[in-house]
């Protein structure tokens, strides 16, 4: 799981980088590969709440449909914080699911995606939404782009999924792709949902507008969206979605950071209340460098204690898969969960501890490079129970 703190979620995760090996799966029955179940390491489902959307949207290859699910859950670092979750994936026999190398379907079971967005609850007259959701998705899982390789097609290998959550009250929704700034319809299902696929990972000159009207009359009215939007008859209103779902141009501070050798950004650790093995841990801090495609983003390293409590840890650098966002943005402050080095444990043990916050990046252009650098440091101290 990918997370953003606050009411609009925006995550953009990667399972796999690479090529696709092969033709698309046609519109015949896929075999059936055995389920994907990677547990969601920073929510607990909650029961009875997982639904898939009733979309159907074509992939641009053709080949099974692309689909999403929502469904809400408790934040396992606050339980009081109650999320709500969106998966994707391909759609067979009303089921998500994703492709493989080897032509197999494998069904995603509830709460078990490797790519899932989880954010705030935003209350809208009553309702829950999530927001928008932009992420990227391998085309096949499992294949691969060796660093030996001259190039990657990035627009066969990935796909960007744009999901969007407005609640009741909408009438219509349509996209318009660059550069050619042509409005085509939007599918949307009920309570304002709407599901849009692309070629290829996002960009800041590759995701597509939205724009969505809405009522202003009767039960269903939203004036909130009203507020922002530009009157389209007596009972309507057009609001336009160019800042998102997207990521934001690079700013001058920005690249300049890209190219520094070093880097010293602000940080803050915050240990949250709970007891010495189990606190909750976050490091906040202040972006230098502006999350512009779907294979950026930020990751840690963790220096761990090595005494007798804790001999069965990794004593080496542990990082986690990067987290990525289009709302990482130069110049503002994020806040990164920090998870225990004995993941299975899923508790601290007493020491000092060194956290490295990195900036990753998977692709040089269409050429597979993995560029990791440090943007801040800071350590930490687990106190003994008591």
């Amino acid at each position: 799981m990918r997370r953003f703190q606050g009411t609009v979620a925006a995550i953009a995760t990667l399972a796999a980088a690479g090529a696709v090996a092969g033709a698309a799966a046609g519109e015949t029955p896929v075999p059936i590969g055995a389920p994907i179940d990677q547990p969601n390491r920073f929510a607990t489902i909650e029961r009875g709440t997982y639904k898939v959307i009733p979309l159907r949207v074509d992939d641009p290859a053709g080949g099974l449909p692309w689909g999403m699910a929502t469904y809400l859950a408790r934040d396992k670092y606050n339980p009081r914080t109650q999320l709500l979750c969106t998966e994707f994936g391909r759609l067979q026999a009303g089921q998500l699911g994703m492709l493989t190398t080897t032509g197999e379907f494998r069904p995603i079971t509830p709460g078990g995606s490797p790519q899932v967005s989880c954010g705030g609850i935003a209350a809208r007259f009553g309702e829950r939404a999530s927001g928008d959701v932009l992420a990227a998705t391998p085309t096949i899982l499992g294949s691969q782009c060796s660093p030996a390789t001259a190039s990657c097609d990035l627009r066969a290998a990935f796909r960007t999924i744009i999901g969007i959550s407005l609640g009741r009250g909408i009438l219509n929704a349509s996209i318009s792709d660059p550069p050619d700034g042509r409005w085509k319809p939007l599918q949307q299902a009920n309570d304002g949902v709407f599901l849009a696929v692309r070629p290829g990972l996002f960009t800041d000159a590759t995701t597509p507008s939205i724009r969505v009207q809405a009522t202003t009359c009767g039960p269903d009215a939203r004036p909130d969206l009203s507020a922002r939007g530009t009157p389209s008859g007596r009972c309507a209103t057009t609001i336009y979605i160019p800042g998102g779902p997207r990521p934001a141009a690079e700013t001058r501070a920005s690249r300049r950071a890209r190219r520094a050798r070093s880097l010293h950004a602000p940080i803050r650790i915050i240990q949250r209340p709970g007891t010495a093995s189990n606190s909750r841990i976050a490091a906040r801090v202040k972006l230098p460098i502006t999350v512009t495609t779907a294979t950026e983003g930020y990751a840690y390293r963790l220096h761990g204690p090595a005494g007798r409590d804790c001999a069965s840890l990794r004593t080496e650098d542990t990082s986690i898969d990067a987290i990525s966002s289009y709302l990482m943005v130069a110049g503002t402050t994020y806040s990164l969960p920090i998870l225990p080095l004995n993941l299975k444990r899923g508790v601290w043990c007493e020491g000092r501890y060194r956290l490295t916050v990195l900036f990753t990046q998977r692709f040089k252009g269409r050429r597979l490079r993995i560029v990791t650098k440090p943007v801040a440091s800071a350590t930490f101290t687990i106190p003994p129970p008591r």
